[in-house]
C-alpha cells in the first residue's frame, strides 16, 4: 500500500494561513506552510531585517516580534485574494507594544507558493514612529 501526499494548492494554502492566522497561530502557520528556502521582505524602516532568507530565520524575527508586544488585543484577517502562484491578504493587528503603547498595525501581506509551500512573502505598511 502506498500513501500519496498531494501538494497543496495556493488556495489551499492561503485559505489554511488565513485560519491559522486568525487564530493568532502564526509560528504555526510558518512550521505548516513555509518553504526551508523562504524569503520574507519588510519595509525600510520596519523594526525587521528589510530581507531574511531561510526558515529559521523567519521563526526568529516571529519570535522578535512576540516578544515586542505586551498584549494582543485583537486580529482581522481578510479573506486571500489568488492570482496563479501568488495570494495576498490584509491584517489588522490591535496590539500594546512595549514602551509604545496601545497601536492598531494595518498591513497587506503577499505570498508566493511553489510545490505547496510559501516560497516568498512580503508586507506592505508604513512602520510605527517610534518614542523616545
Amino acid at each position: 500500500m502506498t500513501t500519496e501526499t498531494k501538494t497543496m494548492t495556493t488556495k489551499q494554502v492561503a485559505d489554511r494561513l488565513v485560519a491559522l492566522c486568525r487564530e493568532g497561530s502564526f509560528a504555526s502557520a510558518i512550521d505548516e506552510l513555509y518553504a526551508p528556502d523562504i524569503v520574507s521582505i519588510e519595509p525600510p524602516g520596519s523594526n525587521a531585517p528589510e530581507r531574511l532568507e531561510g526558515l529559521e530565520n523567519v521563526k526568529q524575527k516571529t519570535v522578535q516580534f512576540d516578544a515586542m508586544v505586551e498584549a494582543h488585543h485583537g486580529i482581522t484577517v481578510s479573506d486571500p485574494v489568488i492570482a496563479e502562484d501568488h495570494f495576498a491578504i490584509s491584517m489588522v493587528m490591535d496590539c500594546t507594544f512595549k514602551g509604545m503603547g496601545r497601536t492598531t498595525m494595518s498591513e497587506v501581506c503577499v505570498y508566493r507558493v511553489k510545490d505547496g509551500k510559501v516560497v516568498w512573502e512580503q508586507f506592505c505598511f508604513s512602520p510605527m514612529p517610534s518614542q523616545n
